[in-house]
Parts: structure tokens; sequence; C-alpha cells
């Protein structure tokens, strides 16, 4: 039987599948050929924002965890139009920085109900990778603090995927 639990553990699977696919786009040595990683980007935040629909579909009532994965689904979809969008080089980096920055107000909406059960280490890769999304760095090269932001959250979402599934157990 397929319920509101399926989609909410589909939802989890979906979100550390894309967030990896994300994370590998975002490696600048991974691919010799310079179209794998814009696809690889696309359908990773396609999945990212399918995931997070469905594991803020799963809460029944509002809670900030519900808004705050709402938010993040939002955010991916800004980064998707900013891919698929007809417009020049500039309009998608803004369009890919702001959905970063609705994403990043995700997790901060999130951060009082996750505090309730400590701060994990998922917590401190999520808020760690979002915040180096959003911050601008000086002097240092913007490629690599992308990957490390990436990759952050990819840790994050596969220790959420993991902990969901202990619970199901």
């Amino acid at each position: 039987m397929w319920d509101n639990q399926t989609n909410g553990l589909l939802g989890y699977w979906l979100d550390a599948i894309g967030q990896t696919m994300s994370a590998v786009a975002n490696t600048p040595f991974a691919f010799k050929d310079r179209n794998v990683p814009p696809r690889l980007e696309l359908w990773g935040n396609v999945l990212q924002a399918t995931g997070s629909a469905l594991v803020a579909d799963n809460e029944e009532e509002f809670s900030f965890d519900k808004l705050g994965n709402q938010l993040e689904s939002i955010g991916n979809l800004m980064t998707i139009m900013g891919i698929l969008a007809p417009v020049n080089d500039e309009v998608k980096y803004v369009l890919d920085k702001r959905g970063d920055l609705i994403e990043t107000l995700g997790v901060c909406v999130s951060i009082p109900e996750e505090f309730k059960e400590g701060f994990t280490l998922e917590l401190f890769f999520d808020i760690y990778g979002y915040s180096l999304q959003v911050i601008k760095i000086k002097g240092v090269d913007e490629e690599l603090v992308d990957m490390i932001a990436e990759w952050s959250q990819a840790i994050a979402s596969i220790l959420s995927l993991i902990r969901v599934m202990q619970l199901e157990k």
C-alpha cells in the first residue's frame, strides 16, 4: 500500500540521489565532457525539488520543517528555471543564486525543529553546505566553494535518509 509514509521515504531517497548528482556535477575534475555536468545539475535539482516536496507533503499539519522543505523545493525550481530558461548567462547565474538563497532560507526555517534532536552531524553538514552557497568569500575560488557546499549537502541528505530508514524499522 502506498501511503504518506512511503511518499516521505521516497522523498528522502530522491533528495539524497539528487543532492549527490548535483555534488558530482559541481566537481570540476569529474568529467572531460563539458555537456555532462549541466545535465546532471538539472536532473539533480529536479530530484531534489521532487524529494523536498514529497517530504513536505508527508507532514499532515503545518510545521517549520514542512515550510522549510517547501522553500527548499521552490529554491530548486528556481535553479531549474535558470538552467532551462532561454536567457543569458548572467540571468541564469542570478536565478541559480536566488534559488540557493531560497533553499538556504528553507534550511534556516527548519532549524528550530531540527534542534529538538540536538545538534547532529546531519544538521552541521546541512547548515555548513547551504551557508557556503550564499556567503561570498573573497579570494577563494567560487567553484571550489560550490563543490564543498554541494558535497556537504549531499552528506547531510544521505544522513537524513539513513535516519529516516532507521526510524522506519
